[in-house]
């Protein structure tokens, strides 16, 4: 944020809090899973923490880069949902947080694709080049579809991984086994 002052930048500090969030909620679920812990306790633990986190990166955002720049807050705090529903499930799946890390930014970038593919169904390869960006503040048909793949992917992820939390047998279990 302090030292790359263009639009670039300003990229690149949101794909590091993109990839700090990740990296969080992915540590999270790693470690075993105590006995008395619940979905809901880690959740609710996870939320706070990635709550918090966002609330420090846009005090920062608005003091260093710019403060009017609410779309940045915006798409940092959207950053949040994957970061509470994919990553917990691949986390858990996969038991290696820098992977579930690489393969929940992977997810997202297929709902990024799929949008596009929405998009050439639509218009045709030679359609408008406006339907392609993604304006933040005038959402327009990639936009809207790439929201509609993400709430389908987290909605999935989130559920998913609350039966895999449950499946997993807790320290107890194992011992007594």
């Amino acid at each position: 944020m302090v030292f790359w002052q263009t639009h670039q930048g300003r990229c690149v500090a949101l794909w590091c809090f993109c990839a700090t969030c990740f990296y969080l909620a992915a540590t999270c679920f790693r470690s075993p899973i105590g006995p008395n812990a619940s979905w809901s306790d880690k959740m609710l633990a996870l939320t706070l923490a990635l709550f918090l986190a966002w609330a420090g990166f846009s005090v920062l955002w608005l003091i260093l880069v710019d403060p009017h720049d609410w779309v940045a807050l915006f798409i940092a705090l959207q950053i949040l949902i994957p970061s509470l529903c994919v990553v917990p499930y691949l986390s858990l799946i996969i038991g290696r947080p820098f992977a579930a890390v690489v393969f929940s930014a992977v997810l997202l970038g297929c709902t990024k694709g799929i949008a596009g593919a929405i998009v050439c169904l639509v218009y045709g390869w030679s359609g408008p080049l406006h339907d392609t960006s993604f304006p933040w503040t005038e959402p327009n048909l990639m936009l809207s579809a790439f929201w509609v793949n993400t709430v389908i992917l987290c909605a999935c992820s989130y559920k998913l991984g609350a039966r895999a939390f449950r499946s997993v047998p807790s320290k107890v279990e194992r011992q007594a086994a």
